[in-house]
């Protein structure tokens, strides 16, 4: 495969750095590609762009203290459906109780993070009040263990992500996620650059009081979650996953494995999962998991459908464990990663 007009960018990137991006003849051809195509963006748009160091979310889980990312990704969401799932006390062990307690909790959280999660200066309330105890107490007042619960209308997020993690000799853990959106993004290249447009703006709503409404300047509601767990202040687990709505859930489900099950992280990913779609909260769980678990859904009034048994819409999960002065890794048998060390 060539790129010569990709091959073109990368030469003015080397040369000029990244104004050589954001200003001058690159960014005036990626708006004009844009509003060719009736989109909204100016080459002022990509000149105010700035990358920002942003400080993680923190929330206890059990003895762990999880980070995940700040508003405008769905890691408040996460914490919250962990923050629920802790509240509740000891779980109840691998089955259909305990898998509709977690899907009630992330249900909850999914629905919050429609209502509540855009660009934080834009977003109503504090992402940490999602997290507070009053808050988490409410919603785990709203679950009823013996029925499936509708915490009202949401949005699913579609995906086309990538994930990985790595570690060094000096403890140093990365936990990275990238990603276009939807597969290969809008489906634009921009001519003359071979640079290939995302479309994360597919998140905005055009209704003027939901949370994500468009406007100038302003973030749209996104996934991306690379996520990293510390044990008595140190960190231990580095961990994510790409999956759009599911990265949330996957979360919960290998933390409550890894964590409350004790359960090698191998082990953890290769468990088989349930998703749930916000919005008709329907449930999808790989046909791996005991057909007791499935019938104790439906009973409960979930709407359940089984998938394959290593579906890849339940994510393509990577982690890897501090497990004293060596790393463990592991790798999503859903997807052709690798575990590498050298």
């Amino acid at each position: 495969m060539r790129q010569p007009d990709l091959a073109r960018t990368v030469k003015a990137i080397a040369e000029g750095g990244p104004d050589a991006y954001y200003q001058g003849p690159i960014a005036e051809a990626i708006a004009g590609c844009v509003r060719e195509h009736g989109g909204l963006l100016a080459p002022a748009d990509l000149a105010a762009h700035a990358g920002e160091w942003v400080d993680p979310m923190r929330a206890p889980y059990r003895d762990l203290e999880v980070l995940e990312l700040p508003p405008p990704t769905q890691g408040v969401t996460a914490l919250e459906a962990l923050r629920i799932v802790d509240a509740s006390g000891e779980l109840p062990p691998d089955g259909p109780e305990r898998a509709h307690l977690l899907i009630e909790a992330v249900k909850l959280a999914l629905a919050d993070r429609d209502a509540h999660v855009t660009d934080p200066r834009h977003m109503r309330v504090d992402p940490n009040d999602l997290l507070a105890r009053s808050w988490v107490g409410d919603r785990l007042g709203r679950i009823d263990p013996a029925r499936a619960g509708n915490p009202g209308p949401a949005t699913a997020l579609a995906g086309g992500t990538a994930y990985l993690c790595a570690a060094d000799a000096d403890g140093m853990l990365v936990s990275l996620i990238q990603t276009n959106f939807n597969e290969f993004g809008s489906g634009l290249t921009v001519p003359g650059w071979g640079i290939n447009l995302q479309n994360r703006g597919r998140s905005f709503s055009l209704e003027p009081a939901h949370a994500n409404v468009v406007a100038p300047g302003k973030r749209s509601l996104h996934a991306l979650i690379p996520a990293l767990a510390m044990r008595g202040g140190a960190p231990w687990l580095v961990f994510g996953t790409m999956g759009g709505d599911t990265q949330a859930q996957i979360h919960v489900q290998l933390l409550t494995q890894i964590v409350d099950d004790g359960a090698d992280i191998q082990a953890a990913l290769d468990a088989p999962r349930w998703r749930v779609t916000p919005g008709t909260w329907e449930v999808e769980a790989e046909s791996r998991f005991d057909p007791s678990v499935i019938a104790g859904l439906a009973d409960r009034g979930h709407a359940v459908a089984t998938v394959g048994p290593w579906d890849d819409y339940m994510g393509y999960a990577q982690a890897i464990v501090l497990d004293g002065d060596a790393y463990t890794g592991a790798t999503d048998a859903r997807a052709e990663g690798a575990v590498i060390g050298f």
